[in-house]
């Protein structure tokens, strides 16, 4: 099982020209995970609570653009990971060679965008020396960071970015496993996730609007793999 940890975002467009219309906002597991939603103190009445759960959500009407209305965690057992990312690193000497690749499954319900790789560089490494050999990928000397981005993964294929690099010292083959090159991976989805974690917008009785919500999800995924 995996741990998930999420955050929820909404914007409301709403005809009234002074308020925004309240919704119902309904979380659930469809595999039956453990869900656990801590609501925003400032514009969900409900605080925390289990799955299949609904909380009234108020947005003021001078709030614009998306807002943070919720944090949740899920523990469940995946069946079904969107991406595949597979992470090497070779070291010779004191020359390292970094490649990531990352492929979208072929049963997917659709492409995937906005992707965003990013390989933390350890400090033994001479941030001067970072070459970028595949990709359009950027080296962050602040951040020791190189970043890639990629605007859209077509379902069923895959990508490759690579970069090399120096350590300040040459290191024996038996210490080779003590640097690590961590890999972060974002990107967004209108209809693949991560989990079985649902949230759907809802009328409410006592406010006379008709809702009707659209969703796009975001998600990262972080490899420590050496």
């Amino acid at each position: 099982s995996i741990s998930v940890e999420g955050t929820i975002m909404a914007q409301v467009s709403c005809s009234d020209a002074y308020l925004n219309s309240p919704f119902g906002l309904r979380t659930t597991s469809v595999q039956g995970g453990k869900l656990l939603f801590r609501g925003s103190d400032e514009y969900v009445s409900s605080s925390s609570g289990p799955s299949n759960m609904i909380h009234l959500v108020k947005i003021p009407k001078t709030e614009i653009g998306d807002v943070v209305i919720g944090k949740y965690t899920l523990i469940e057992d995946v069946q079904h990971m969107p991406i595949l990312v597979e992470r090497k690193a070779t070291i010779q000497g004191n020359v390292c060679r970094i490649m990531v690749q990352v492929r979208s499954k072929l049963t997917n319900l659709a492409d995937m965008q906005d992707f965003t790789i990013a390989v933390a560089v350890p400090e033994r490494v001479n941030g001067e020396t970072v070459e970028v050999l595949r990709g359009d990928g950027k080296w962050d000397d602040l951040k020791r960071t190189i970043k890639w981005k990629l605007p859209l993964l077509v379902k069923g294929e895959s990508f490759m970015v690579s970069a090399s690099c120096q350590l300040w010292s040459p290191l024996e083959e038996a210490h080779a496993h003590e640097v690590v090159f961590p890999v972060l991976l974002r990107c967004s989805s209108q209809a693949d996730k991560i989990s079985s974690a649902h949230f759907g917008a809802i009328d409410v009785d006592e406010y006379p609007a008709t809702v009707q919500h659209h969703s796009v999800t975001s998600f990262r995924l972080l490899h420590r793999l050496s």
